[in-house]
C-alpha cells in the first residue's frame, strides 16, 4: 500500500517497519526482508515513487552483502514468488522485478556460496537457480560436491529448472563421481529432477540411474523412481521386471507408483501378475490395477 502512493510517508514506513518485528523477544516476522525500506525511514522529506525505484537495486544489493545470516535467507526467499520469478520481496511481492536488476543481484549472491552456515549456502543456490542463466548453473554443478547434504539437495532441485540435455548428464557424472546421492533425500531429489528432465533426455541418460534406484532401500525413493520413469513411457520397457518386482512391495504407495509406471511403459508380459492384482483386498490397490490394465491394453 505505501509503495502504490505517489509519495513514501517516512513516519508510515517506519510504523510498517517496527510492526513486523517482537524486538521484545528477538523474533521477527516472515517479511523480514522489508528492512529494504529502513534507509528512507528517517530521511527529512518523501521521495517520489520513481526516485525510490532508481535506487532499490542498490540497496537490494548492500542487504545482499549484510553479515545477519537470517535476514539474508529470509530476504533470497522474499524475493522469489510461488512461480519461481523474482519480485520486490517484502517491498512489492506482487511486482515482478525489472530484468536488468537480476544480473547485478546475481553476482551478489554469488558471494554468498562460501559461506559457512550452509542455510545460506543453500537458499543463494536456489536464488540462482530461479534465474536459469548458464553462469549460474556452473555454480549450482560445483554445489554438487558440497559438504552439506542440503546444500547438494538445494543445487539437485535448482537444476530442474535446466531444461537441456547437457544438465542431465553432467548431474549423472557429477552422481558417479562426487557425494550426490549419498542420502535418502538426495536420491528423491534426484529422481525428481530427472522426472522434471526427463522430455529432454533424448538418449535416456537418466532412465538407467532411475533403475537402480528401484532397489533402494528406502520408500521414498523406490516411489520417486517410479514417478519419474514413468515419464519415460516405453522407452523404459527393458525395467518393466523392476516395477513388476515391485508389486510384491511392503508399501503400498510402491506398489500404487509401480502400477503407473507399467501403465506408461506398457508391457503386455505384465499384465497377468497385475491382473491378480485387481482381486486384492485393498481397494486403491484393485483399482490401479484395473487402471493399469486399461493404459496397457489400449
Amino acid at each position: 500500500q505505501i509503495v502504490l502512493q505517489k509519495k513514501i510517508n517516512r513516519a508510515a514506513i517506519r510504523e510498517r517497519y517496527l510492526s513486523l518485528h517482537d524486538f521484545s523477544k528477538a523474533r521477527v516476522a516472515p517479511f523480514r526482508a522489508f528492512p529494504l525500506l529502513t534507509p528512507w525511514a528517517e530521511e527529512s522529506q518523501a521521495l517520489p515513487l520513481k526516485t525510490l525505484e532508481k535506487r532499490i537495486v542498490n540497496v537490494l544489493k548492500q542487504l545482499l552483502n549484510q553479515q545477519d545470516r537470517v535476514s539474508l535467507i529470509v530476504l533470497l526467499h522474499s524475493l522469489v514468488n510461488s512461480k519461481g520469478l523474482f519480485v520486490l520481496g517484502g517491498l512489492a511481492p506482487n511486482t515482478l522485478m525489472p530484468k536488468s536488476w537480476i544480473p547485478q543481484l546475481l553476482e551478489v549472491v554469488k558471494t554468498q556460496l562460501r559461506a559457512r552456515n550452509p542455510a545460506l549456502r543453500g537458499a543463494a543456490i536456489t536464488f540462482l537457480g530461479h534465474s536459469r542463466s548458464k553462469s549460474a548453473r556452473k555454480h549450482l554443478m560445483a554445489a554438487l560436491n558440497d559438504s552439506d547434504s542440503p546444500v547438494r539437495i538445494a543445487a539437485i532441485n535448482a537444476l530442474a529448472k535446466f531444461s537441456t540435455a547437457s544438465t542431465i548428464s553432467k548431474l549423472l557424472n557429477a552422481i558417479q563421481e562426487g557425494p550426490a546421492g549419498n542420502t535418502w533425500q538426495e536420491r528423491v531429489s534426484i529422481a525428481q529432477t530427472l522426472k522434471a528432465l526427463a522430455p529432454h533426455d533424448a538418449n535416456r541418460y537418466g532412465i538407467k540411474r532411475l533403475a537402480q534406484y528401484l532397489n533402494d532401500t528406502f520408500a521414498l525413493v523406490r516411489i520417486a523412481a517410479c514417478q519419474a520413469i514413468q515419464q519415460y513411457g516405453n522407452a523404459a520397457l527393458v525395467h518393466s521386471p523392476k516395477l513388476v518386482s515391485l508389486l510384491k512391495d511392503p508399501d503400498l504407495n510402491v506398489v500404487l507408483a509401480a502400477l503407473a509406471a507399467l501403465g506408461t511403459v506398457k508391457d503386455s508380459k505384465s499384465t497377468t501378475v497385475i491382473k491378480q492384482l485387481t482381486q486384492a483386498a485393498n481397494p486403491r490397490k484393485r483399482a490401479a490395477a484395473k487402471q493399469t490394465l486399461k493404459l496397457i491394453n489400449n
